[in-house]
């Protein structure tokens, strides 16, 4: 069995090619909108949703058949028809080191897309590896119902503070500390969180790096 490990990718200004123009190149298009690629869904057809995004300047549409040369300078492509012959064909012409997710045949490819759950700046995935996709649905239920849609601002919170300890006069060991203590229940509290704000700016602009947190 082929082992996968979850890795995060920056596709920013990046070639993403996307073969097919279905429901599940939908659903692939909306994952990748947040992240900075340039999208190239390759169809003679597309559904509405897909046109709409087109229509927005949101991704690029080539109104063709697959041809080699649409994936010569692609860094992921994401093969979705229904055509077997096609998605052979892809297969034999992309390059070497090119970034493949099959969405037909996950096996096919070196790269899954795993169901995820994000708040923010925190992003949590699951997957299975092909075993049971709905234990992976149940589990992203179970991850939505602990961590409720406003978490991400708790997330915001805690990066904040941590940027301010790291430009701040306190000793690593008790940045650390400070760090740690944050992840109490206490700080999901919007007026903790700006009165340990307060604090931090304040000792930042404390000479000798004293402070009160009370």
């Amino acid at each position: 069995m082929t082992r996968f490990i979850p890795l995060m990718f920056d596709l920013n200004n990046k070639n993403i090619v996307i073969i097919g123009g279905g429901h599940v190149a939908e659903r692939r298009i909306r994952l990748l909108l947040e992240s900075g690629g340039k999208i190239t869904v390759t169809s003679p057809k597309i559904t509405q949703e897909i046109r709409n995004y087109w229509e927005q300047g949101k991704v690029n549409w080539m109104k063709k058949h697959f041809e080699p040369n649409d994936i010569s300078d692609a860094f992921l492509v994401i093969i979705a028809t229904n055509n077997p012959q096609v998605n052979e064909l892809v297969l034999q012409y992309a390059q070497k080191n090119t970034l493949i997710n099959d969405a037909t045949n996950a096996s096919n490819g070196n790269v899954h897309f795993p169901t995820i759950m994000k708040r923010g700046r925190l992003t949590i995935s699951v997957a299975t590896n092909g075993a049971s996709p709905m234990l992976t649905k149940k589990i992203k239920q179970q991850l939505e119902a602990t961590f409720p849609k406003n978490y991400g601002e708790y997330v915001d919170f805690l990066y904040e503070c941590r940027e301010l300890l790291k430009n701040s006069p306190l000793p690593k060991e008790e940045q650390k500390k400070l760090l740690k203590q944050l992840l109490d229940d206490d700080f999901h509290s919007k007026t903790n969180q700006q009165q340990f704000l307060s604090w931090l700016k304040n000792l930042q602009n404390n000479e000798k790096g004293q402070g009160d947190l009370n």
